[in-house]
C-alpha cells in the first residue's frame, strides 16, 4: 500500500528530473550557439603562430644557449586564440638568455620569463 505522502514525493522527484534535464539541454544549447559564433582575432578560426617550447623542463636560472646547442627546443604551432602575449617565437630571442624561473616541457616560453645574460 503506498502512502499519499509518497506518491506525492515522487511526482516532485520526476519534475525536479524533468527540470533539471531541461536545464542541462538548454545550457548545451547556449554552450554550442556562442562557440559557434565566437569571431576569433588574427584572421579566423584557422590562424596558426609558430612559438618556440621547450623539449625538457628548464630549471630556473639555467643558461638557454645549452638548451640550444642540445636542440632541446622545438617550434610547435598554436591557434592564435592560444597564443600568449609576449610568447618566444625565433630562437634567436633565446640566445645570451636565463631562464628567470621554472619553465615546463612543452610550455608557451615568455620574453618576461626570461633574462639577459
Amino acid at each position: 500500500m503506498v502512502r499519499k505522502d509518497t506518491g506525492r514525493m515522487l511526482m516532485n522527484g520526476r519534475r525536479l528530473i524533468v527540470v533539471v534535464a531541461i536545464l542541462a539541454i538548454v545550457a548545451t544549447a547556449g554552450v554550442f550557439i556562442t562557440s559557434r559564433g565566437v569571431q576569433e582575432p588574427g584572421g579566423g578560426a584557422g590562424a596558426m603562430v609558430r612559438i618556440v617550447v621547450s623539449e625538457v623542463d628548464i630549471p630556473a636560472r639555467t643558461d638557454l644557449n645549452e638548451f640550444i646547442k642540445d636542440d632541446q627546443v622545438r617550434f610547435v604551432r598554436v591557434p592564435t586564440v592560444a597564443l600568449i602575449e609576449g610568447a618566444v617565437t625565433s630562437v634567436g630571442q633565446l640566445r645570451d638568455r636565463h631562464t628567470a624561473v621554472r619553465i615546463l616541457a612543452g610550455e608557451q616560453i615568455l620574453a618576461s620569463r626570461i633574462v639577459r645574460v
